[in-house]
């Protein structure tokens, strides 16, 4: 080859490593130029993935407040539904404060009338004394004035509500389940001391059921129950009002101060009634007394005179006579000392718990010591069992001494040999009681209701204690009734006798 071909193809050669290295670096730009896009693309890339990101949390936010608009416009709707139904609630509140007015109205003039009507009744009630009339005339009042079916008033005495009015109530009705239930609410109200009103109650009455309106108003006086007013309605269409309640109240009001007037009126009745049968008992005391003493003294005279008059009568005979104008003496002062000792207690009455007193103690000295002759002569056994209450025993000495000197020495001077006297005492209910046994002769049957009586004497009393004065139990009686207490006796003739004493505990 020649050197002109050698030179042409470096230079052909050349200019393909120029082309060569222009492709090169063509290539090597292309290659700066994809990497430039690559970034490019991984930086837009990037970019949407960002903007998806906030895409998504703006409809997520737009989601929320969608959802909150939707509440909005819910709670808004309900705001008006609201204010409609507030409308509709305050025309409602309107109506209904008009027709309490109204109503109040009305019930103010009802209680006007009914004050009105209570006001002629109290005119009409006001002279009436006699408790039965004036409680009879309450509760029909009171059933008239509210239109009640049936009516009741019970009174509260010794710890016990007694039915005293019962008005539209039949034997057949008392014995139901109806009276029952009355007789619960009237206990329930008299217990708690307030009314009870119950409207339109479903109570069984044997097979039927019943609807019952009741009013049970208690009575009371300086804040102690007096009683219960009662009133009730049997209907399924008729019932009671509040002001029918007021009414009840009023009546029952009235009722106890009716109630305790007329009380003060029967015990002034009964206190006059007392101190007139006490002047003349005394008055026929006194008359019976002369005539009794004047008759042993002047049959002791008449036999002292015929002892003076006849000569030489026999010293039997003598001494005959001489025992019974002793007899008649002693009789006569037996009489003088139980009209004594009937004063002593009279002026005694006054203070009857003046003394405290041990019982047992006051007996064993004050009363079987005066009667230990009698005791040794029959050989009688005494016993005393009296519990520790009776240590400290409230009562007058004058007066406890002749109750229990008339009772045990008619234990032992009517008891037989070798008997015994049992004096036993308890306390309960808040009464002392004194029982005192004998073993003696007893008292027929038909004597038994006439030895509290003044001069009462019996055959076998006669014979057996002829200077008796027949004044000792009456005595005893009267001494009892000074303590609130009583006197009971049972006997079987032949065998014995028991009196039984008590006392109000003081």
């Amino acid at each position: 080859m020649t050197e002109s071909e050698m030179k042409k193809k470096i230079v052909e050669l050349q200019e393909k490593l120029k082309e060569k290295d222009s492709q090169i670096e063509h290539l090597e730009n292309l290659n700066r130029a994809y990497k430039n896009l690559s970034e490019l693309y991984n930086k837009e890339l990037m970019e949407a993935e960002k903007m998806l990101e906030a895409q998504e949390i703006i409809q997520n936010l737009m989601r929320e407040e969608k959802i909150e608009a939707d509440r909005m416009i819910k709670a808004h709707e309900s705001l008006e539904e609201l204010t409609v139904i507030e409308k509709k609630e305050t025309v409602k509140l309107l109506e209904a404060q008009e027709k309490v007015s109204e109503l109040s109205m009305k019930e103010l003039k009802e209680k006007d009338d009914v004050l009105q009507k209570i006001l002629s009744i109290n005119k009409d009630i006001g002279s009436i004394l006699d408790l039965g009339t004036l409680l009879n005339k309450i509760v029909k009042s009171l059933m008239e004035s509210i239109n009640a079916k049936h009516g009741m008033l019970f009174i509260y005495e010794k710890n016990k509500l007694i039915p005293k009015i019962l008005i539209n109530l039949d034997n057949m009705e008392m014995q139901k389940e109806y009276f029952q239930y009355c007789q619960q609410i009237i206990l329930e109200c008299a217990n708690t001391k307030r009314s009870i009103l119950k409207i339109n109650e479903k109570i069984k009455n044997e097979a039927e059921e019943m609807n019952i309106s009741s009013i049970s108003v208690p009575m009371i006086r300086k804040e102690s129950l007096q009683g219960v007013l009662y009133a009730d309605i049997v209907s399924e269409s008729e019932t009671f009002k509040s002001s029918d309640l007021f009414s009840a109240e009023i009546f029952a009001g009235q009722a106890a101060i009716s109630l305790n007037n007329a009380i003060l009126y029967e015990s002034i009745k009964k206190q006059n009634r007392e101190l007139l049968r006490l002047i003349n008992i005394k008055s026929e005391f006194i008359d019976r007394l002369s005539s009794h003493l004047s008759k042993p003294i002047k049959e002791a005279t008449n036999i002292l005179s015929m002892m003076n008059l006849q000569k030489g009568i026999p010293e039997e005979e003598k001494s005959k006579m001489i025992k019974n104008t002793m007899e008649r003496l002693e009789k006569a002062l037996n009489l003088t000392q139980k009209a004594l000792s009937i004063a002593e207690l009279e002026s005694s009455a006054a203070e009857l718990f003046k003394d405290t007193i041990n019982v047992k103690e006051f007996i064993e000295n004050n009363i079987l010591k005066t009667h230990q002759n009698e005791i040794k002569e029959k050989n009688l056994k005494i016993s005393i069992e009296l519990p520790p209450d009776f240590e400290k025993f409230l009562a007058n000495k004058s007066i406890l001494r002749v109750i229990l000197d008339e009772l045990l020495s008619n234990a032992i001077f009517y008891n037989k040999p070798n008997g015994s006297v049992v004096i036993r005492g308890e306390v309960s209910n808040n009464m002392y009681k004194l029982e005192i046994i004998d073993t003696g002769y007893g008292i027929r049957p038909e004597n038994l209701d006439k030895i509290f009586q003044q001069f009462s004497r019996t055959e076998d009393s006669s014979r057996l204690n002829p200077s008796g004065a027949g004044l000792g139990l009456f005595m005893v009686k009267n001494s009892v009734n000074y303590y609130g207490g009583s006197i009971n006796v049972e006997s079987i003739y032949g065998e014995g006798s028991k009196f039984t004493v008590t006392f109000l505990a003081h």
